[in-house]
Formats: structure tokens, C-alpha cells, sequence
């Protein structure tokens, strides 16, 4: 499992500022909740295509996701299954 986040986010604040931080004290990926919804932070490339094209059916995007696609339409960032795989 990927460490935890050393600091909450605090909202207002610079986020990539927070997430270059925490890049620096935990290394490539880490873990945090942020605004409430858990989820993993990565900058390894590995790590993105492992999730993104490798194992893509293992994760869903959630409720949040689906109220953006009311907007957005669907789009790559907001489909799922055999839309967003082609």
C-alpha cells in the first residue's frame, strides 16, 4: 500500500503546491482523502498506465463523475466500461 499523505490539504492553499510536497516526502504515489473522497496521487507514468490501459476494468470513477458528465457529456473523462476503453 502507497503511504499516506504526511499533511491534509487544506482547502484555499496551492494544490499542486500540497501535492509536490507530499511527491517529496512519500515518493511517486501516496494515498489521501481529499474533499472527502479517498484516492491515490501518482506521478509515475508506470503507475497511470498500469491503471489506465492495463487493469482499467478494476476501477470505477463514482458519484461524482456521473454529475460532471451532466455537463460534459460523455467524454473520456467521464465514461466507463467499453466507451472508455475504445
Amino acid at each position: 500500500m502507497p503511504p499516506y499523505a504526511r499533511r491534509e490539504y487544506r482547502a484555499g492553499k496551492d494544490l499542486l503546491d500540497w501535492m509536490g510536497s507530499q511527491f517529496r516526502a512519500c515518493g511517486d504515489i501516496f494515498q489521501t482523502s481529499l474533499y472527502g473522497i479517498q484516492l491515490y496521487a501518482t506521478r509515475d507514468a508506470g503507475h497511470a498506465y498500469h491503471t489506465l490501459v492495463e487493469r482499467w476494468q478494476n476501477y470505477v470513477k463514482g458519484q461524482i463523475t456521473e454529475r460532471v458528465a451532466l455537463l460534459l457529456g460523455n467524454g473520456l473523462m467521464v465514461s466507463e466500461g467499453e466507451i472508455w476503453k475504445r
